[in-house]
């Protein structure tokens, strides 16, 4: 039973799998790392299943998911994502394949240790409204949280004036995305748990 169900697990899961992802301007990018994506939780489905087994159960379910996505297509990003295209510091909300927000950003400065934005595929968390976030040498207040990878998040930022270009070179954050609070209002307003966040260079 255990070795069936880790099959199924080999044959469809997505979570830490590599994805070939087409980017707003059409080209195809490989992403790779990580936390969004569909994974069977093996331990609990191999032992529901052998309790069936033996109870001789028959049922058409959806297995018990360790990690889930939004999608289960064979492109399980799905057609509602958030795409960050680190290099030239742009977002793209796409809502139902259209793409509904789109700014200029600044991203995390790669040149300070442990604050370049990691690229991968994420997964949203809970998000917030109203609250506190900690800026370079103080606590900062933001009108709208995403959270993605642990600690890190998409906001907007009252105190900033402009966005895009080289800015992350020299005013970068800790690795969280910044843009335009206009922008990140309609994101915020659209998304949901488990929305993927595709973020590439």
């Amino acid at each position: 039973v255990a070795a069936y169900v880790n099959s199924l697990g080999y044959k469809y899961d997505t979570f830490g799998c590599t994805r070939t992802f087409t980017t707003y301007d059409g080209r195809q990018k490989t992403i790779k790392g990580g936390d969004y994506g569909w994974a069977i939780d093996q331990t609990a489905e191999t032992e529901w299943l052998y309790n069936a087994i033996l109870a001789g159960t028959t049922e058409v379910r959806q297995p018990a998911y360790a990690y889930s996505g939004l999608c289960r297509d064979t492109n399980d990003i799905g057609n509602t994502y958030v795409e960050i295209d680190l290099t030239n510091q742009r977002m793209v909300f796409y809502k139902d394949g259209t793409p509904t927000a789109d700014a200029q950003i600044v991203s995390g400065n790669p040149f300070v240790p442990n604050c370049a934005t990691p690229v991968g595929c994420y997964t949203t968390g809970e998000m917030k409204s109203g609250c506190t976030v900690n800026g370079e040498d103080y606590p900062s207040a933001v009108n709208y949280w995403i959270p993605f990878d642990g600690n890190l998040g998409i906001s907007d930022a009252p105190w900033r004036m402009d966005f895009g270009g080289q800015l992350y070179e020299f005013e970068g954050t800790h690795g969280s995305i910044c843009a335009p609070s206009d922008q990140v209002q309609i994101i915020f307003s659209n998304v949901e748990k488990n929305t993927p966040i595709v973020i590439y260079e």
